[in-house]
């Protein structure tokens, strides 16, 4: 029984680990250029323009 929930714990933590990876925005727009490069729009195809939040804007999330 104990080498059942061993396993178990270390699946679970496995899990844990990727589910906690928090790719930083550049990496996150790497990753999507690389796979859906065809579907960005002009201004979004280059490393060099990606869009920075700016500053004393509201946070508005439905936008």
């Amino acid at each position: 029984m104990s080498e059942i929930l061993r396993e178990a714990k270390q699946r679970l933590e496995f899990v844990k680990k990727g589910i906690d990876h928090n790719p930083s925005l550049e990496q996150a727009l790497a990753y999507l250029r690389h796979r859906h490069g065809d579907l960005f729009p002009d201004q979004l195809r280059q490393s060099a323009a990606v869009p920075t939040p700016r500053t004393g804007a509201a946070h508005n999330p439905a936008v």
